[in-house]
């Protein structure tokens, strides 16, 4: 789109090829450094002990795509130029990579937990950059009880990071799991908090923090993400339903917005389209020997 989302045009990435149409999980990640310069990260089925994607990245605005060689793992890219971007995920979430060169070659970047902290497992979130040399990395430390959010500056275009701010007493974080934050800039983060009803909103700005608590509009539901610009803002839900004693569980995915900073939330789900889903099982059923 170039009038703001009122018209919108279409473009193959890729023609689905019978390796990527027996392997491919329905899942994509894509991001753009500019108007011209875009990525598109597929995910691979496979087991849990594994992360596989297949990488894609265009160079006129997506008119046009070409394939590079396969990332490291098939989750979250973004990019702030033609040449550096960073990949977070892996198989338990615990792994982070750059690039220099556009996404053709990945480098691992690990950040050591601070001493006071109780070993515990690193799951990476991608890292912020406000200019060129200086980010924030936001990495969570999950322990047998609690987890830890820490907070990482660089000021050397993420050759190394160090430690900037901790958040310390989270629950209900599971091994693979992370904190729900979102980071504006290089000197803002959010983090989200469920605490029953309420929604728990940390900001860290340059060295002070502060703690506001609004409303949850799902009780009991957990954050999955969060995205906010000034007042505005969007919540990724997610909450389980059984209709029995843990028997026929579900979960459910729902996305809410607000327009006052989290006093009021408007559910913004986007509807059900059942031919769609046909469709899906159609396709499922023509791989279902080959999955």
């Amino acid at each position: 789109t170039a009038d703001g989302g009122k018209t919108w045009s279409s473009v193959a990435v890729t023609t689905v090829d019978e390796e990527l149409a027996k392997s491919y999980s329905a899942k994509a990640h894509m991001a753009f450094a500019d108007g011209l310069h875009g990525w598109v990260n597929f995910k691979l089925t496979s087991s849990s002990n594994f992360s596989l994607g297949k990488l894609f990245a265009t160079s006129d605005g997506g008119r046009s795509w070409l394939r590079l060689p396969d990332p490291p793992a098939g989750d979250e890219i973004r990019f702030f130029s033609a040449t550096e971007g960073w990949l977070a995920g892996g198989p338990g979430g615990d792994r982070l990579y750059v690039t220099r060169d556009g996404g053709g070659t990945w480098t691992r970047q690990e950040v050591a937990a601070p001493p006071e902290l109780p070993e515990g497992h690193a799951a990476y979130d991608l890292p912020v950059f406000h200019n060129r040399e200086s980010g924030l990395l936001p990495v969570t430390f999950v322990g047998s009880e609690s987890a830890t959010l820490m907070l990482y500056r660089t000021d050397n275009r993420g050759e190394s990071w160090e430690p900037s701010a901790s958040f310390s007493g989270l629950e209900g974080i599971g091994f693979g799991g992370k904190a729900a934050t979102f980071v504006s800039d290089s000197r803002l983060l959010l983090l989200a908090v469920t605490r029953g009803k309420d929604l728990v909103l940390r900001r860290f700005a340059a060295a002070t923090t502060s703690m506001t608590s609004v409303r949850n509009p799902v009780p009991g539901s957990a954050v999955r993400k969060l995205q906010f610009v000034g007042e505005a803002g969007w919540l990724l839900l997610s909450t389980g339903h059984c209709t029995d004693h843990k028997q026929d569980c579900s979960q459910r995915t729902e996305l809410y917005a607000t327009a006052d900073g989290g006093g009021t939330w408007q559910d913004v789900t986007p509807p059900f389209d059942a031919a769609w889903e046909s469709k899906g099982e159609a396709l499922r059923a023509r791989y279902a020997v080959r999955l």
